[in-house]
């Protein structure tokens, strides 16, 4: 049986594979908080912040899949590591990406995304 946050997790990277911009705000509080720490981003606070980044960061992906190599769970938080293979929208190219995200939920959405990887 897949757990409440695997599914989660799975729904971030379908809209993330689809550009579904309304999926994706809807997995997340309004208050959330989405941290990207192997980049030079800040933390991107609450859902109206969200949106642009999200949609500026749709524009740059093709082809995304996402393969979960390990999962481990407690209570409303898992961590996921992953591997992530897509094409940069701009040039074509192919790219594979290694990394952990940690998901922190709240009233079963989103409430702290971090992310960690490396290129």
């Amino acid at each position: 049986m897949v757990s409440d946050l695997v599914k989660l997790f799975d729904s971030f990277c379908e809209a993330i594979a689809k550009k579904d911009l309304n999926k994706m705000l809807d997995l997340f509080n309004d208050d959330a908080v989405y941290t990207v720490y192997s980049q030079p981003y800040k933390p991107v606070t609450g859902k109206n912040a969200l949106k642009p980044f999200m949609q500026d960061e749709f524009k740059k992906v093709d082809d995304y899949k996402v393969k979960k190599l390990f999962a481990c769970e407690n209570k409303d938080s898992i961590v996921v590591e992953w591997l992530v293979n897509y094409k940069e929208a701009n040039t074509g190219k192919q790219k594979e990406v290694q990394g952990i995200s940690i998901l922190e939920a709240k009233n079963g959405k989103i409430q702290h995304w971090k992310e960690y990887f490396r290129q």
